[in-house]
Order: structure tokens, then sequence, then C-alpha cells
């Protein structure tokens, strides 16, 4: 969430960016922001009618891209910003809606992260152990609603919101060129700190599970025994298993869109610290990337559900095979009944 962008103000007559640059940063800012709550919102949609809900694995997307839904609704608000800038109007109004909107912006960006956090670590508990974390499902739910609006409160007790830039955000200059120590220090110990070694830490867990669920899938050959139907019981299960991790392999694509494009922002709102002074190509790409991160969710799900819901159609269609889906890898092809991955993910629960 790259919110400084020179974080000085639109009349500053030091500022590097001009009012017209700031504008054109605001508009791309916030049509990206709409194009991604729209994207979003349609992904829900489709889940609901589906009633995707129902299933575990589906909800811990829809809890991803519901925030990221969120994300882009905030941004997209701030096209506001141009109507009071074009009436020259900044009064109490304004102020106070700027203030609220860096505020939601904040508790927004916690949430997210802590969803995609969230699904990293399922993931890979599930592919080492087997075991899954529906039980904290409510308590995890509740900790991403109330984590960021916590955190959130600092900036608003030490009066650091405001107009940062093009939009609203934690203030890092105040009307001058001279740099506000406090609120830059804001920005990166609220955010761009914890954000950074977050979004690390589960870089790396994506990358684990990825290496752990390749080999579960399609270098795992299942167990030996010497009795002959405790051999079948059990590779029917590995099988099983193996069925419900390549279910949950989709999911890993949220979290490496949120670490991937959070790199572009990351770097801009760097290189200003560094460098003293904004990069307006960076600002541009942040402008992105930013809200383009909730976007990429957005299609990403849709994607997963077309991609899956019509395949599982058209098996039944053409086979007439009743609550039974299809899912291949280029070594491992067969069907396995659907409420059979059902009751493995409900074991695994209780392991």
């Amino acid at each position: 969430m790259m919110a400084s962008l020179g974080d000085l103000d639109l009349n500053s007559s030091c500022s590097p960016i001009s009012e017209d640059e700031n504008h054109t940063l605001l508009i791309i800012y916030g049509s990206v922001g709409a194009a991604s709550m729209l994207t979003c919102l349609i992904g829900l949609l489709m889940s609901c009618i589906l009633k995707l809900y129902k299933k575990y694995a589906y909800r811990l997307a829809m809890y991803q891209v519901t925030a990221a839904m969120f994300f882009g609704l905030t941004r997209s608000m701030q096209l506001f910003l141009l109507i009071f800038d074009a009436y020259n109007n900044r009064g109490n109004g304004y102020n106070i809606l700027c203030k609220a909107m860096a505020y939601i912006i904040i508790s927004i960006s916690w949430a997210k992260l802590i969803f995609t956090v969230w699904i990293t670590v399922h993931l890979i508990v599930y592919a080492i152990w087997f075991k899954n974390m529906r039980k904290l499902e409510i308590p995890l739910v509740v900790l991403g609603l109330l984590v960021g609006p916590l955190v959130a409160s600092v900036p608003l007790f030490t009066h650091s919101y405001g107009r940062a830039g093009p939009w609203c955000w934690i203030i890092g200059r105040r009307n001058s060129c001279s740099s506000d120590l406090e609120g830059q220090i804001q920005q990166f110990a609220i955010w761009y700190g914890p954000g950074l070694f977050v979004l690390t830490i589960t870089s790396l867990l994506a990358t684990a599970t990825i290496i752990v669920m390749t080999y579960r899938i399609c270098c795992n050959k299942g167990v030996r025994q010497q009795n002959a139907g405790e051999r079948a019981e059990l590779l029917q299960k590995a099988r099983t298993q193996r069925q419900v991790l390549i279910m949950l392999l989709p999911l890993l694509a949220y979290p490496l869109i949120y670490c991937t494009l959070f790199i572009v922002p990351a770097t801009n709102r760097f290189y200003e610290f560094i460098f003293g002074a904004p990069n307006f190509g960076l600002f541009v790409a942040s402008a992105v990337f930013i809200p383009g991160s909730s976007f990429a969710a957005g299609a990403a799900f849709i994607f997963h559900i077309v991609v899956v819901e019509c395949k599982r159609l058209s098996y039944r269609f053409n086979f007439g095979v009743q609550g039974s889906t299809k899912y291949s890898t280029s070594t491992f092809y067969h069907v396995v009944n659907e409420s059979e991955l059902d009751r493995e993910f409900e074991e695994s629960n209780k392991r």
C-alpha cells in the first residue's frame, strides 16, 4: 500500500510532482481500484450462486477476495478528492473524509495481509501433516477484523492522517519540503516494516508449500504394508489426500500475487526515502499495482471457479456421475468422489 508519493501537499511549490501529475496518479489509482472492486464482487457473486461458501477451501479464497474487494473500494473512493480539488474546497468536511479514508485503508490492508498469511500457513500445514485449521476459522476471521482497526488507530491519535501527495494516507511531509520524521516512522512501523517482514516469510512458506505439494502429488507413490487389505485402504487414503492437495493448490495463487505485486510499491517507498525525491514513473507503477493486487486476486478467483466448476459439470454431463470432480496433473489423473474428499478433509481436522 504505497501512499506517500512525495508526501507533499498539492499546493506545495517545492513538490517535484505537479498538480496535474498528482491528479493523473489519483485517476489511475481510483480507476484501477474501481475495476478491482467490480472484479472481486463478480467472483463473490459467482461463489454465492454456486454455494461454494459451503466448502472450506473456497471460503479461504472468499475471505481473501472479500478483503480485496473492500481494498479496491477504499481506493476508488479517493476519486472523490478530485471534486474537492476542482472547487478548491479543503474545509472540515474534506479533512474528516480524508482521515476516514486513510483509516479504512490501513484497516483493510491489515485484514488482507492477515488472510493472506492464513491461507499460506494453512496450505503448508496440510501439505506436510495433512491437518487443516478449520477449528481456527472463526478466531482468525475475528483477528483479521480487529487487528486492522487497532493498528490504524495509532496515526488517528497522533493526527498523522491527511492528504499525502495525490491521496489520503499517513502524512510524511506537512505543507513544506521538510520531512515529518514522526509520520515517516509511522509509515514504516505501521505498514511497510511489518508488511515486508510478513510477506517475505509468506513468500518462503509459499515456495516450500509448492515443493512439498509437488512431491506429494507427483512423487509420493503410496505406502507399503504386508497386509493386502490394509495396503489397499492406505493406498486409497493416500490417493484421496493427493486429490485434496490438488484441490487446495490453486489457493497458492493468492499469496503469490500479493507478495509479487507488493514489490513495486515497496521499491517506490524506499527509493523516495533513500534519494529524498520521488520518481514519477515508480509512482505510476505503484498507482497501478497497489489496487491491482485486488484485481489480480478477483480475476484469479473467477478463473479458479470457472475452470474447476466447468470441469465438474462437464464430467457430470458426459458420464452421469453425481457428486464427482475430475482433477488431473501430468502424472496423476483419476476421479475421486467429492464426498470422499470432504470426509478426508473432515478427518484431517481431528488429527
